[in-house]
């Protein structure tokens, strides 16, 4: 029998362990844009203030490009697309 204890501590475990791969998952986004296009990587961290919350951005899709993430445009050859989003968004027209 699995007390009440020992399953939440599983629970934390499991959700420590996503959160680990998560993480992960987003960091490996941002250095691979740092490889690709330097300059829009260096803009999207410091329009988002940090590494993390640039990789979120980075990894989800956005109404603005029509549900695709912002990497997807980037390496879809629209950076340009992204910048400009990037400037609308540190000017408070968020998209």
């Amino acid at each position: 029998v699995i007390t009440e204890k020992a399953q939440f501590e599983k629970f934390a475990a499991d959700v420590e362990a996503i959160q680990r791969e998560y993480g992960a998952k987003l960091s490996a986004i941002l250095d691979r844009l740092e490889a690709l296009d330097p300059e829009v990587a260096k803009r999207t961290i410091e329009v988002f203030d940090d590494r993390h919350n640039a990789a979120i951005w980075l990894a989800a899709p956005r109404p603005c490009f029509l549900g695709l993430t912002p990497y997807q445009v980037i390496t879809s050859g629209k950076r340009q697309d992204v910048l400009d989003v990037l400037g609308r968004i540190e000017h408070g027209i968020f998209s």
